[in-house]
């Protein structure tokens, strides 16, 4: 099941209810967005909510060293 990485929000259960008042069982699907962050020195992929994304890019590094950091992150893995 998809989850935010920071806050755990997921999908919920619950009922659609149509103009007749037929009820009928849907899932509310959390709106997820995968973005790299650093974790040390490397980057790794995370999903967040659009919430939590906000948060996440409001507090991470300048996107120049992002892309210079994914491009070692990238070669390292390469070369194994």
């Amino acid at each position: 099941m998809a989850k935010c990485a920071n806050c755990g929000k997921g999908n919920i259960v619950g009922r659609s209810v149509t103009f007749s008042g037929k009820h009928n069982r849907r899932v509310f699907r959390v709106n997820l967005h995968t973005q790299w962050v650093p974790k040390g020195n490397i980057l790794v992929k995370k999903q967040f909510c659009t919430k939590c994304l906000r948060l996440v890019k409001a507090a991470n590094v300048p996107k120049q060293e992002v892309r210079t950091a994914d491009a070692n992150l990238a070669v390292a893995q390469w070369h194994g």
